[in-house]
């Protein structure tokens, strides 16, 4: 899933750290926005414990500012596998937000968050089906943010996520192609 959180226009935002900083190229980026590309998972690919995984990027300016793999608990399907990784995501980017809001009293609100999985959607939306009464209830959390306009969903296609480098075993082409996506550069390409 890709989430984006806009900031405004920064010529609105009163003196603050920021502004006295030395260094205030990151102010530039921030007015532009701020991205968390890209969370997946991988369901059950463990081959030791048979648990998925969870993974995320997030982007300030096209620029990777932070990331995440970790293992989840069990997980019953591919859905709440995603819905466990979407709702580890959210979280990230609340604590983001919350940052950028108290650092230059920015309102970054909704978060536009793009996820690849379509009953994933369904589950952060009002919907509620017997298959997914079993899922934590910290997780329904996403729900909230939804419903209060913290976060937007959108469906992007799985061949855009970028995220599936920290998850799954890519082919060298995919790989390359997402570490390019993300502006990662090679330390030795990089000191040539």
């Amino acid at each position: 899933m890709i989430a984006a959180l806009s900031v405004g226009n920064l010529a609105d935002v009163p003196q603050t750290y920021a502004e006295a900083a030395d260094d205030v190229g990151w102010c530039k980026a921030i007015e532009e926005e701020l991205k968390s590309l890209k969370e997946n998972s991988d369901f059950a690919n463990s081959i030791v414990d048979r648990k998925s995984i969870t993974g995320f990027v997030i982007k300030l300016n096209n620029n990777v500012i932070h990331w995440k793999t970790k293992r989840q608990n069990n997980v019953l399907s591919s859905a709440e596998s995603k819905y466990v990784a979407l709702a580890t995501c959210v979280t990230e980017n609340l604590f983001l937000a919350q940052i950028l809001a108290e650092i230059a009293n920015f309102n970054v609100y909704p978060i536009t968050v793009f996820e690849d999985n379509q009953s994933c959607i369904k589950m952060a939306s009002t919907f509620e089906s017997k298959r997914s009464k079993h899922i934590n209830i910290k997780h329904h959390f996403v729900r909230e943010c939804v419903t209060q306009n913290k976060i937007k969903l959108l469906y992007i296609n799985s061949n855009k996520q970028q995220a599936d480098m920290f998850t799954k075993q890519l082919a060298a082409t995919k790989f390359k192609y997402f570490r390019d996506s993300l502006n990662v550069t090679l330390l030795n390409e990089k000191e040539s």
